[in-house]
């Protein structure tokens, strides 16, 4: 008698390849700085641009854009139209002879164009808090906005927290109608720096969600964009688009 025990086994290993998707964020910050020689200069400009704004806002509505949307547009329009500071070019517009424009306004402000930037850690966190949440986080908004201005020339580290100058640095709310946002897949924070403030070399840039370190700030930039003297009005500009 014979008895015969057979069996049979089968090792299988299943292989998956891991495909990775890249999607690719560009992000792109420009800073400017627009200078005045005087705060009475910058006061006609102000005006004037309010005034463009108030136009294309009723513009936009009898277009039949709704109101909330038309008041986007219109801010976008009146800061890209004056932001390169080209008032003479189109004193036309205003009812302004030419010949008269620099003396109206004080000709074309002096203007610089810094890019880049680097993102703070904590306004990284700060971002997707409000972006993630039913109501957590402050945003950086008209009513928490603020761009700040140090002397300080410290190279920019994800992990700042502030504007690095000890003393010399300053936090201002946005000016009317500022920030701008809901097209051209951008948004534009700006404040005012009138005579008497930040009077010292224009080294370090930041916007934050509050009035001092203490807040959130979202990014640094360190450039030297000289110093500003009293009796000047200086006005710093954030422009950042995605794509």
């Amino acid at each position: 008698m014979r008895k015969n025990d057979n069996a049979r086994g089968q090792d299988g290993a299943a292989v998956r390849q891991l495909v990775t998707v890249e999607e690719k964020l560009a992000w792109l910050p420009l800073w400017n700085i627009t200078r005045f020689e005087n705060q009475i200069i910058a006061d006609k400009y102000n005006a004037a641009q309010e005034q463009y704004m108030r136009d294309k806002l009723i513009a936009f509505v009898k277009q039949g854009v709704s109101p909330d949307r038309a008041v986007m547009l219109a801010k976008q329009a009146a800061h890209d139209y004056f932001s390169t500071g080209n008032l003479a070019k189109n004193a036309d517009q205003f009812l302004i002879p030419k010949d008269n424009a620099l003396e109206l306004f004080g000709g074309v402000p002096q203007l610089s164009v810094i890019p880049g930037n680097v993102l703070l850690n904590e306004g990284i966190n700060e971002a997707w808090t409000i972006l993630a949440s039913a109501s957590s986080g402050t945003k950086f908004d008209s009513a928490n906005a603020y761009l700040g201005v140090g002397d300080d020339n410290t190279a920019e580290s994800a992990s700042h927290t502030d504007l690095q100058a000890a003393t010399n640095k300053l936090y201002v709310a946005m000016m009317a109608s500022y920030p701008t946002y809901g097209t051209s897949q951008k948004a534009t924070w700006r404040s005012e720096y009138t005579s008497a403030q930040a009077n010292w070399a224009w080294n370090e840039f930041t916007v934050a969600n509050g009035s001092s370190g203490a807040s959130e700030n979202l990014n640094r930039k360190v450039s030297a964009q000289g110093t500003k003297a009293s009796g000047q009005t200086w006005q710093l500009t954030l422009e950042i688009t995605l794509s």
